[in-house]
């Protein structure tokens, strides 16, 4: 937390992953944005991390564009379409959100991330 400490993108995703780990969301925030601010660019696992964090934080616009960018990844995409789903339900637009689910559970299902958008999906619709 000193103001003097070295800065760059390297060490600023580092430390967003040690931020990560002791839950400080926001500290987390501010050392990806920073990354990038000083021109680094973020790898997908930090796009990640940033979405999620931004999840938790319930920055829904943020987290929202991230999970769009992240949607067709092999590796964080039904991740990412889920939370996305979970963002438009949180912001009142159940339609979108329910058709995002809808196209998980079809495309997705057996995947755990899958399985949670079955569950969130039939809890919607009762």
């Amino acid at each position: 937390n000193r103001k003097d400490r070295p800065s760059s993108p390297e060490l600023e995703i580092r430390a967003a992953w040690i931020y990560w780990n002791q839950q400080r969301l926001e500290d987390v925030v501010k050392s990806l944005e920073k990354a990038q601010q000083l021109g680094g660019k973020l790898e997908v696992k930090e796009m990640a991390l940033l979405g999620e964090t931004y999840y938790q934080l319930k920055k829904n616009r943020a987290a929202e564009k991230i999970y769009r960018q992240l949607a067709d990844d092999p590796q964080y995409g039904v991740q990412a379409r889920y939370r996305r789903a979970q963002v438009l339900l949180r912001q009142g637009d159940q339609g979108r959100a329910l058709n995002l689910l809808s196209r998980l559970v079809d495309e997705d299902g057996n995947s755990a991330w899958g399985k949670l958008a079955q569950d969130l999906l039939i809890q919607q619709q009762q």
